[in-house]
């Protein structure tokens, strides 16, 4: 493509995703006053606002801490793509910086018009092209921020679980700080699946006496936890790990025995993959009485 058609291409994301043409002339008058020619534009939505407010706000992100971060002290939002192409030689043939405000598009390119190898270079887009993008904008009346479409939400969301399960879930109020990030999407493509990862599972404890000293205990076991059945005496305070599960995935069924008499309870300790996630159900029952 040539430097014209892409700058055009990226006139559409910073026009909420209306592509227009670009034109160098916008109207002709003659010496009276008389229009002679006017530039007809034939707007159509390319991209959905939503999806072209998406793509800016990473490009903003790019120009603030990217490769076209010497854009970062232009005191208004700039949206920037750099890009390098590098030549057989270890040098490169072509620097390109792309960037765009609510205002202006500006389309950058630094390169080897001979084509000879003895004439490439070392600078990057993120140098040169974006260092005149910089000088540009600002020398230019300062630009408003970019319009945001009603439908783009902001939701926290869980980075753990997106490296465990490989998909987008929301953090929960359990979720470690550390690993909550907040991120813009579509309402109509957002998350709406809880992370796993910090909360305590279902596990439909139940607890029946047997016999004089048993009880027999059932729960259900799901994938990604381990599981640990304690057994306390609540008139001594005395706990007891029975009984342990960590792979196994279902309904777990077991008989306690025990000699002892008395009130107790059983307890189930979850766990994740990063720690305890607390007790999730307690039982009491009567033994041996």
């Amino acid at each position: 493509v040539t430097s014209l058609e892409l700058a055009e291409s990226y006139m559409c994301l910073a026009n909420s995703g209306v592509h227009k043409k670009a034109a160098f002339i916008k109207q002709i008058s003659d010496s009276g006053g008389n229009l002679i020619y006017s530039h007809r534009q034939q707007p159509y939505q390319a991209i959905d606002e939503s999806a072209a407010y998406l793509m800016t706000d990473m490009l903003i992100d790019t120009a603030r801490n990217g490769t076209a971060r010497k854009l970062s002290s232009v005191p208004y939002e700039v949206a920037a793509k750099t890009g390098t192409v590098g030549g057989s030689d270890g040098n490169n043939t072509d620097a390109w910086s792309v960037s765009y405000t609510s205002e202006n598009t500006l389309c950058v390119w630094y390169g080897n018009l001979s084509g000879k190898s003895e004439q490439n270079f070392s600078a990057t887009g993120g140098s040169y092209p974006t260092m005149l993008a910089k000088y540009v904008y600002r020398n230019s009346a300062p630009a408003k921020n970019f319009f945001v479409p009603e439908s783009i939400v902001e939701m926290k969301i869980d980075t753990l679980a997106t490296k465990e399960f490989n998909k987008v879930m929301l953090a929960t109020p359990h979720t470690p700080a550390e690993h909550q990030k907040y991120e813009l999407f579509d309402a109509f493509n957002a998350p709406l699946e809880y992370s796993p990862l910090y909360e305590l599972p279902l596990t439909n404890m139940s607890v029946e006496p047997q016999g004089e000293n048993g009880a027999d205990i059932s729960f259900e076991a799901l994938p990604y936890f381990s599981y640990k059945l304690i057994r306390k005496n609540l008139s001594t305070g005395e706990a007891l790990e029975i009984y342990n599960i960590s792979e196994e995935i279902g309904l777990i069924e077991y008989c306690d025995e025990t000699e002892e008499r008395g009130l107790y309870s059983y307890s189930l300790e979850v766990y994740g993959k990063y720690g305890s996630l607390g007790i999730a159900e307690e039982k009491f029952v009567l033994l041996g009485i």
